[in-house]
């Protein structure tokens, strides 16, 4: 059975062919930002609690939010724990939320019988004329 951390590098190697969380330039300004390092793996015992204000943290199609000018990308990153679906999501959605981003998407997912990894990216929308509220 893999453990998280095989999990992680499989998602990865399979979105994105390499192993890296890149944070992207903005479209607005010309700053480099270098590529970061880094895994995160863990093990939520109590499973995950969505922060305050994550429903203002939507789940979108990557290439949707990809073409929308006022969206842009805050960070792709790679996420790994013994959690399921539903807790990987709220997960990711918390994170964008402590990064300052209000759109997420999804572009890499694996899971075993006992744990799960995806590869995310974390938008900031001006607006989302796409979005549906419920």
């Amino acid at each position: 059975m893999p453990n998280v951390s095989e999990i992680l590098r499989h998602v990865e190697k399979k979105a994105t062919g390499k192993i890296t969380t890149t944070l992207s330039e903005s479209r607005e300004s010309k700053s480099n930002f270098s590529d970061t390092q880094s895994q995160a793996t863990g093990a939520a015992g109590e499973g995950v609690t969505p922060v305050r204000g994550i429903k203002y943290v939507s789940l979108h199609p990557d290439r949707l939010l990809r073409d929308e000018r006022t969206c842009t990308q805050v960070i792709k990153l790679s996420y790994a724990s013994n959690i399921n679906y539903s807790e990987a999501i709220i997960g990711l959605r918390n994170r964008a939320l402590l990064v300052g981003g209000n759109a997420i998407s999804i572009v890499g997912w694996a899971e075993s019988a006992s744990s799960s990894g995806l590869v995310g990216k974390i938008y900031l929308c001006k607006k989302k004329p796409f979005h549906i509220h419920w």
